[in-house]
């Protein structure tokens, strides 16, 4: 499981081959399912909504309800199923911070 200590520490780090940065949900869902079997094909890994490819939080990003159940849905329609854990967490950054 990860945690927020976790998951700061891996943004702080930018991407990799184990982490994936998206701005926004992707307009087809279907494509977070295919980052997530390319990661569960090659040992895991993380994908992270609302940060930019300059490890900056996006500011007013959210998720609604509709949202999530959408993410949700796709990740249970993988065959084989994967073990997959989304974790939604609210950072609040002080004004002009970044991860960089």
């Amino acid at each position: 499981m990860i945690d927020e200590q976790k998951a700061l520490a891996l943004i702080a780090q930018g991407e990799s081959q184990r982490v994936e940065f998206k701005e926004n949900v992707p307009s087809k869902v279907r494509e977070l399912s295919e980052e997530v079997c390319a990661f569960s094909n090659s040992g895991g890994g993380f994908v992270f909504i609302g940060i930019d490819n300059k490890n900056e939080f996006v500011k007013g990003f959210s998720i609604d309800n509709s949202k999530r159940s959408s993410i949700q849905d796709s990740l249970d329609a993988i065959q084989p199923a994967v073990s997959c854990f989304p974790h939604f967490f609210v950072i609040f950054l002080k004004i002009g911070h970044t991860m960089a």
